[in-house]
C-alpha cells in the first residue's frame, strides 16, 4: 500500500491510498473547519471532525458526522497518533 498526493474534488490538496494499482481511499483535510473527508472505492464518503475538548480544550478528539466521539489524538515521544477504543491506529 502507497499515499500519494492528488488533487482532489474533497479539498484542494488530498491524499489516496493504493493498492495493486487500485485507489482504495480518498483523504482530504480542511484546515478552516477541523474536517477530514473520507471517500472510500465504492463512493461512500462520510467526514470526521477533530476538535479541543475537556476542561481546558487539551485533549484533541475525532468525532463522526453525528459528533460521537471516535477516537483521541495522542502524543508520545515526539510522535503523533490516533486511539481509538484504546488502541494505536496510526
Amino acid at each position: 500500500m502507497q499515499w500519494r498526493t492528488i488533487t482532489s474534488s474533497l479539498g484542494n490538496t488530498a491524499f489516496s491510498l493504493w493498492s495493486n494499482g487500485r485507489k482504495l481511499l480518498t483523504l482530504a483535510y480542511q484546515g478552516q473547519s477541523n474536517r477530514v473527508y473520507i471517500e472510500s472505492e465504492d463512493g461512500e464518503k462520510r467526514y470526521f471532525k477533530c476538535r479541543n475538548k475537556g476542561l481546558l480544550k487539551n485533549k484533541i478528539v475525532l468525532e463522526n458526522e453525528y459528533g460521537t466521539n471516535l477516537g483521541k489524538l495522542k502524543r508520545e515521544g515526539g510522535r503523533e497518533f490516533i486511539l481509538i477504543d484504546g488502541k494505536n491506529t496510526i
